[in-house]
């Protein structure tokens, strides 16, 4: 049986700090292995992987948490919307609340677009 999830020794867990570059070694590490990257198995390293801060931020996330509970017939949509919203939530720009209060608002209206569109 083949392997579809890597073991991470590039990337390791995200509790917080700059998620593109966490989302990039997560990319990496499947690269490294020579495992192929689909949105089901990126989507269930993304939730394996997340700790702490980032963990607590997707619990919170109806949208998102739906797409990591769910992820065996993801979509590149879906994976998509998860990496984007990490990356807002999770950016090197963010310096303050009010900044982060922002990413949020932008993290929910990734989310209410990404349900629009599917139900059309």
């Amino acid at each position: 049986m083949s392997k579809t999830i890597p073991d991470f020794k590039l990337s390791g867990k995200f509790s917080k700090g700059n998620a593109t570059r966490w989302l990039k070694a997560i990319k990496a590490d499947f690269k490294r292995e020579g495992i192929d990257l689909t949105p089901s198995n990126f989507l269930d390293a993304i939730y394996i992987q997340l700790d702490g801060e980032a963990a607590d931020w997707a619990d919170s996330n109806p949208t998102i948490l739906r797409i990591l509970e769910d992820s065996q017939d993801a979509t590149v949509a879906q994976q998509q919307l998860v990496e984007d919203s990490l990356k807002a939530r999770f950016s090197s720009a963010i310096t303050d609340q009010a900044t982060d209060a922002q990413a949020e608002r932008a993290s929910l209206t990734i989310a209410r677009n990404f349900r629009k569109n599917a139900m059309t």
